[in-house]
């Protein structure tokens, strides 16, 4: 009986060294961030993508985080929507939809803040390792009609 009660403690521990792993990279600006790439572009006169970071949290579940520009505001992430699209390539290309040639993970953003880092964050369950390219992108909120600034391109994404 004993036995029994530890394993929850310590699959409970195990749950907030990890989250904390991710939460001081975080407040560390991605920075040592194995997987994290520096992008410094600007998608229009008031987003700009500063990095990228992948984080695996399982077997098909990962977190995207990007870091934005310091001085931006949520009033500034809520006019908008985030473009995020994948090209796949080789046996990757299988988990593209039946008729696109590409992936989308666009997503209604909000503004989130680790030690003054700015980042907006999704998380996808998705079987894809491999990315050949991936756009970074805003449209106007909601349902896409009108593209805002310009792409952002990141190639040859492992995840």
């Amino acid at each position: 009986m004993a036995t029994y009660k530890k394993i929850p403690v310590i699959s409970f521990l195990f749950l907030i060294s990890c989250t904390d792993i991710v939460t001081d990279h975080l407040n560390k600006g991605l920075y040592e961030l194995e997987n994290s790439r520096e992008i410094y572009k600007k998608i229009n006169d008031e987003v700009s993508v500063q990095k990228i970071g992948f984080f695996k949290l399982d077997d098909n579940s990962y977190r995207i985080a990007i870091m934005l520009n310091d001085d931006i505001t949520p009033e500034v992430i809520k006019k908008y929507s985030f473009g995020i699209h994948l090209k796949l390539e080789g046996d990757q290309a299988k988990f593209m939809p039946d008729g696109k040639s590409y992936l989308s993970w666009d997503f209604q953003p909000e503004l989130h803040t680790f030690n003054d880092h700015k980042y907006i964050i999704r998380e996808v369950n998705t079987p894809v390792r491999y990315i050949k390219k991936m756009r970074l992108f805003l449209y106007n909120r909601g349902k896409y009609k009108e593209r805002y600034g310009d792409n952002i391109f990141i190639t040859r994404v492992s995840l």
